[in-house]
């Protein structure tokens, strides 16, 4: 895990990333936990330079400033009580950072409750966010794969896909034949979708060296990334990938990414000393202007967390959180690597569901989205009940934690417990050794337990989120992309997953 914790007056943002490393036989599976947290200051003082103006012009421009200068400003009537903090918090798929800090976070000034439409200053309404776009761009059919995209399958990958649709692959010796029934069998589901906005989300694989020249990144290690620009920034035609994380309450981009586009600063900052008192970190935070999705253009100006956060791939270079994604009802399109929008509240009545079971999500304190999900264990339900699932579209791999183990009787002795290498690896050289398990899981009152190698080991994070005494699990990519699809709508704190 890398943590990020970010306090503006009186609201805190927690970022934690997770990842898996390595091959069997190579180097050992790396997981580096790492907690940073962030304590904003107030914003300076903007400079302003005057001229004559007529008198006129005059008490123009001071109503102008002050309203500027307090809009800005997430104040309202319903304060919080002093010292009471509202957290965001970020879980996205990948790793390491290097440094572990902690921070005293200063007695907040009073601050209302914010909508993570927009974390730091004033919402944006969706139909802002729609706006800008010169044509509709629709795909009629769900879980269809690009041939390119199934290419790049590994052959095993390919067997478990057409297994989780239901076809055969015994009469396929080789790759080419795999790949072609596939393919077929993609672009038969003719399961109609309503007209939305289709942004292409790649699948991409993990950098091989992002934990140092030793340690490789596993290669099933999979993210779901987004192109995006900024074309009004200094940097109107570079683009970079922002990782897809429905567990990143707020969006995040690199110092690199920010200085790229020359992103200027909102006047929140951040800082804060590491623990032991040995380093000293900063963070703030930039608008970067319009942001430009997959080539769609929006009318939503991007204001990213600028953190020292390693890549998933060399051109990741940020976090797309749900700042973001909370202003539509979000259709998740694993198989096909699409992500669509629509407009928000209306997936519950429309025909985007039909088929699929709703799932209602419930948001702890921090802000992370779970959902009950039970286990099972040599096709035996956990006797010890259901556990917390973390929705983790950012998270390559999932992982329990030991409470959760013990639902199922598992112990680090039990033989089913294998040691495969994976270790959690901090800055200060501890090093947890993680335990992996065959199982299976059914993600709330959902149909058909999914089978999955599942981690299990008691992250740090967990401990940092509050909830190290509960059984929880993150469920990340590795398991959502079996169903194939997932709707998110928070409005109705709803998601939906197809029926198998």
């Amino acid at each position: 895990f890398f943590s990020v914790s970010m306090a503006c007056s009186g609201t805190e943002h927690r970022h934690l990333l997770h990842q898996n490393a390595c091959k069997d036989g190579q180097a050992p599976h790396v997981v580096c936990v790492d907690a940073v947290y962030y304590a904003p200051q107030e914003p300076a003082e903007p400079q302003r330079r005057w001229r004559s103006l007529g008198f006129g012009s005059l008490m123009l421009s001071l109503a102008i400033l002050f309203f500027l200068q307090y809009s800005a400003l997430p104040w309202s009537t319903q304060d919080l009580t002093p010292g009471q903090q509202q957290r965001y918090v970020v879980l996205p798929g990948y790793r390491v950072a290097p440094l572990v800090h902690s921070f005293n976070v200063p007695t907040p000034r009073p601050v209302p409750q914010m909508s993570a439409n927009d974390v730091f200053g004033r919402p944006q309404p969706a139909e802002a966010l729609r706006s800008g776009f010169g044509r509709r761009h629709v795909r009629a059919f769900a879980g269809a794969m690009d041939l390119e995209t199934i290419q790049k399958m590994r052959i095993k990958e390919i067997k478990a896909e057409l297994k989780s649709r239901g076809v055969g692959c015994e009469d396929c010796f080789e790759k080419t034949d795999l790949v072609n029934r596939l393919f077929e069998v993609s672009q038969q589901k003719q399961q109609q979708r309503p007209d939305g906005i289709v942004l292409k989300m790649p699948m991409v694989t993990g950098a091989g060296n992002m934990m140092g020249p030793n340690v490789n990144t596993e290669d099933t290690n999979y993210f779901y990334v987004m192109e995006a620009s900024f074309p009004k920034s200094a940097s109107p035609a570079a683009t970079i990938e922002l990782l897809v994380d429905t567990a990143a309450t707020v969006s995040l981009v690199s110092p690199e990414a920010s200085q790229m586009f020359q992103g200027k600063p909102t006047g929140y900052t951040a800082s804060g000393t590491a623990a032991g008192g040995e380093a000293a970190t900063a963070g703030y935070q930039v608008t970067l202007g319009p942001i430009t999705l997959a080539d769609q253009p929006f009318n939503y100006e991007f204001r990213p967390v600028v953190a020292d956060i390693p890549p998933a791939t060399p051109r990741t270079k940020g976090i797309l959180g749900l700042d973001f994604l909370s202003a539509f009802d979000v259709y998740f399109d694993f198989t096909g690597a699409e992500m669509v929008l629509y407009q928000k509240g209306s997936a519950a009545t429309s025909p985007l569901v039909q088929g699929m079971t709703g799932i209602p999500y419930r948001v702890l304190p921090l802000g992370l989205l779970v959902v009950n999900v039970q286990l099972y264990l040599d096709g035996q339900k956990a006797e010890g009940g259901e556990v917390l699932g973390i929705l983790d579209t950012g998270a390559a791999s999932s992982v329990m934690n030991w409470r959760a183990a013990q639902t199922l009787g598992l112990t680090p002795e039990n033989p089913k417990m294998v040691n495969n290498g994976m270790i959690l690896a901090g800055q200060d050289g501890n090093m947890v050794s993680v335990r992996e398990v065959n199982l299976e899981v059914s993600i709330g009152a959902i149909g058909g337990a999914l089978p999955i190698t599942m981690a299990c080991g008691d992250l740090a994070g967990f401990a940092a989120m509050g909830i190290a005494d509960k059984p929880v699990m993150l469920i990340g990519a590795d398991l959502l992309k079996q169903r194939q699809g997932m709707v998110l709508s928070q409005m109705a704190r709803k998601i939906w997953l197809p029926d198998v």
